[in-house]
């Protein structure tokens, strides 16, 4: 029993310590860099969430008031995104120029002061891209201060062919040009031309239109090319968004788990709930079904307190548990869309992005099931197993959830 009350003691430190966290409960900073390749040109299109964005501009604010808010903070944003964003060719990093606020060359004068701010912003860089370049290193540095994870997508717009990768840890996206010789082959033709008389003579001409993507040489639409480190970029992706990151789904998945600790009942509810979560988080990524943050999150965190208080109230796990727990999957899909929407998958980009994200975020599950097994299975058959796990772990998840409630619905 002595053990039991330090397991206890150990578990509501580990929560209560998460508790003061940022009111989406899923710290992840996204990023999305588009690189459009042009003659002797690259333009870098950034785009990044508002309330990163604000977090480094004017800590602890999460959100720019209006237009004249942004216009005001411009100058400090492009020096931060050229600064943390570089991009070099063949080794050799190329100085970087700040353009200009995407929307602004698209609609010129089509924003008010006082006009809201989007969720997500593009900025658009420019770096000088020299003739035959054969490897591409585009790195970021962006937002590391925030400490939460960043994640990213970075694509390379080339000959008519998009390639694309997700950021490594180190937030570094490397390329090669397609055609261009392999590093330590000799010298071919340019692979990127030069551009012609009348150039800039190495220097960067900020475009005064949106950078336009190359088109292919048969006049088709772009072909993307993933490289096989995206697929398991996806996957500990959406591991991490549960384990460390998801502290409310490790709770709810907890609170299957404590009711009946027997894995037949306990697979059923999870395989409902990966089900629905699954669901919903493809509608809501394409763009079918939308909620508000704050809704979503506070559901979610209602979910948890149902969940615990039944293991309460009950001791018997009642048939129809995984109906419930499938309603509840569907919100809890509408949270990890939420967490993932800042990386603007592409429709024609989008089912195996989808697919492994969903593996990531199962074996993130599977792995909080595996350590409450570890730590249980010697006392499930024990009489007062349930008085001395069951009821107070339930307890304090449902005293979490709770607070979540509360924290996600009135917080500031």
């Amino acid at each position: 029993m002595p053990f039991l009350r330090r397991f206890a003691t150990l578990l509501a430190l580990a929560i209560a310590l998460a508790l003061p966290t940022r009111l989406d409960a899923h710290p992840l900073v996204t990023i999305r860099i588009d690189a459009v390749a042009d003659g002797d040109t690259v333009t870098i299109t950034v785009t990044a969430e508002q309330i990163d964005i604000a977090a480094v501009m004017e800590p602890p604010s999460t959100v720019l008031r209006d237009r004249a808010h942004l216009e005001a903070l411009m100058p400090r944003i492009g020096e931060y995104l050229r600064t943390r964003v570089t991009f070099a060719a063949d080794g050799k990093l190329q100085p970087g120029t700040f353009i200009a606020y995407g929307p602004d060359l698209l609609h010129p004068g089509a924003w008010k002061p006082g006009d809201a701010v989007p969720r997500s912003l593009e900025f658009l860089l420019s770096c000088p891209l020299p003739a035959g370049t054969a490897d591409v290193i585009i790195t970021t540095t962006a937002f590391v201060e925030l400490g939460s994870p960043v994640i990213g997508i970075v694509t390379l717009h080339v000959g008519g062919k998009g390639l694309r990768t997700t950021l490594g840890g180190d937030g570094v996206a490397a390329f090669h040009v397609p055609g261009a010789p392999a590093a330590g082959s000799a010298a071919q033709a340019p692979v990127v031309p030069q551009a012609q008389a009348g150039g800039n003579d190495g220097q960067v001409v900020p475009p005064t239109a949106a950078p336009v993507k190359p088109a292919p040489a048969n006049g088709g639409a772009e072909e993307i090319v993933t490289t096989p480190a995206s697929a398991f970029g996806f996957i500990l992706l959406g591991f991490l968004h549960i384990v460390p990151q998801g502290l409310d789904h490790i709770c709810f998945v907890l609170g299957l788990f404590l009711l009946s600790p027997r894995l037949r009942p306990l697979l059923i509810q999870i395989t409902a709930f990966t089900v629905a979560h699954s669901v919903t988080l493809a509608l809501a990524m394409g763009g079918m079904v939308t909620m508000g943050g704050r809704i979503v999150e506070a559901l979610i965190a209602l979910s948890i307190v149902a969940v615990a208080v039944e293991n309460v109230c009950t001791r018997e796990l009642r048939p129809w548990r995984w109906v419930v727990v499938f309603g509840f999957g569907l919100i809890h899909g509408l949270g990890f869309a939420g967490s993932f929407a800042g990386l603007k998958l592409d429709p024609g980009d989008f089912i195996r992005p989808l697919v492994c994200l969903n593996i990531g975020v199962e074996l993130g599950q599977l792995t909080v099931v595996a350590v409450a097994v570890a730590l249980t299975v010697w006392f499930w058959r024990k009489p007062w197993y349930r008085k001395a796990i069951t009821v107070p772990a339930s307890a304090l998840i449902a005293v979490v959830g709770a607070y979540w409630v509360c924290q996600r619905m009135f917080g500031a």
